[in-house]
């Protein structure tokens, strides 16, 4: 099985829940001759372009309360019913301002947001595409993370740090940097409510209508969330892991090889966080022999029993 999983390994899985409209059981999978089609261990299907997708480099996921699964790549958006996909692109929906999808986030209205590489951001609403490419205040180019605060808020992150409030627009300033100045990475809602923010230069708490910016550790740069588990929300560089706690970002001695593009993550019901990454899947941990240190481990493939997995790209 292992050799089969390495033939058909792609840059991020997805545990599917089923999807509304499901009719029939997903194709099996067949790549180069060879079958991974469901055994003891593993159930895997692998979407790619010859199932519909307009293409195979997948970059957000998110799925609608009508159960629709839509996936952006970077040759446009498709919407999964559970047998096939449907796909809209430039060519399709001229409100698309570029193919390259970024992000995708449903908020507390059933609204999906998507946001592009080069084309700004669209919503779609009861089956309508709306774009604010031209609309004032609304990000125009690179949109990379999308979030909700616990106030309805929507937040966009990008060359700026953009709000959408009482159907409007507005670049915030982090401490005492201005809105021009932020380049924001990416956007993350705790189990708490509380909405995080990173940039370059570090790490941001939303409080009431301003942000808090926590101070990076000397020799920290470029932080990225990666995740909650049992110590808190865990933030990663390019060699360097790190927890928040108490408004305080907290190292740790890292066992193993940091990974680098993180796509996702998933806290497990053992308490275990599960990252996939460029280079593969990881799992984090603390490690038995130093409570001090964290284990990062790289898994190519670990057979368990029952998992179903999809993939996609």
């Amino acid at each position: 099985m292992t050799g089969c999983w390495r033939r058909i390994s792609t840059a991020m899985i997805l545990c599917l829940a089923p999807v509304a409209h499901a009719t029939q059981a997903p194709p099996e999978v067949t790549q180069s001759g060879v079958s991974c089609g469901p055994s003891s261990d593993w159930q895997v299907t692998r979407y790619s372009t010859r199932q519909g997708l307009p293409q195979n480099w997948v970059t957000a996921l998110a799925q609608t309360r009508d159960g629709f699964l839509w996936v952006g790549t970077h040759g446009g958006l498709a919407r999964f019913d559970g047998t096939s996909f449907r796909v809209f692109d430039m060519a399709s929906t001229p409100e698309l301002r570029g193919n390259r999808i970024r992000a995708l986030f449903e908020d507390s209205q059933g609204n999906l947001w998507i946001g592009t590489t080069t084309g700004g951001l669209l919503k779609l609403s009861e089956g309508e595409f709306t774009s604010f490419f031209n609309t004032p205040g609304a990000p125009g180019g690179l949109v990379h993370s999308i979030a909700q605060d616990a106030s309805g808020a929507v937040w966009f992150a990008g060359a700026s740090l953009t709000r959408y409030r009482d159907g409007s627009f507005e670049d915030v300033s982090i401490g005492d940097r201005g809105p021009k100045e932020i380049h924001t990475r990416n956007l993350h809602r705790d189990p708490a409510g509380t909405l995080w923010a990173s940039t370059h230069e570090g790490v941001a708490r939303l409080a009431g209508d301003s942000w808090v910016l926590l101070d990076l550790p000397s020799g920290f740069s470029r932080p990225q969330f990666v995740g909650q588990s049992s110590r808190g929300l865990w933030v990663k560089g390019s060699s360097w892991f790190a927890y928040i706690e108490d408004d305080v970002l907290v190292p740790v001695e890292v066992v193993g090889r940091v990974p680098i593009k993180v796509s996702s993550s998933l806290l497990d019901r053992q308490g275990m966080t599960w990252i996939s990454a460029e280079r593969g899947l990881f799992s984090l941990r603390e490690s038995p022999l130093d409570q001090r240190a964290t284990e990062v481990e790289f898994i190519e493939a670990q057979p368990k029993r029952n998992l179903t997995g999809t993939f996609f790209g």
